[in-house]
């Protein structure tokens, strides 16, 4: 059950002091653990070129948390 707990735990990128203190581990073995899973992940990855010469990006979270300036004129459209 507690590797379940630590897994859930690094999907949602809890920091390994918080999951060590949530199932009282050591921290060493923790540690060890969590970098032994990402290698495991980051070796599986497709490294292949995309298919398309042209790809498109997303913007989402470019100016997160920003809010523009007031419009002064409510009848300005936003830019």
């Amino acid at each position: 059950m507690q590797v379940v707990l630590i897994i859930r735990g690094f999907h949602q990128e809890v920091s390994t002091v918080q999951l060590l203190r949530k199932l009282e581990c050591y921290y060493q073995n923790l540690f060890e653990f969590r970098h032994k899973f990402m290698v495991c992940g980051f070796s599986t990855l497709d490294r292949s070129a995309l298919p398309d010469r042209v790809t498109e990006t997303d913007e989402l979270f470019q100016n997160a948390d920003q809010k523009g300036e007031k419009h002064r004129d409510p009848n300005e459209p936003p830019r």
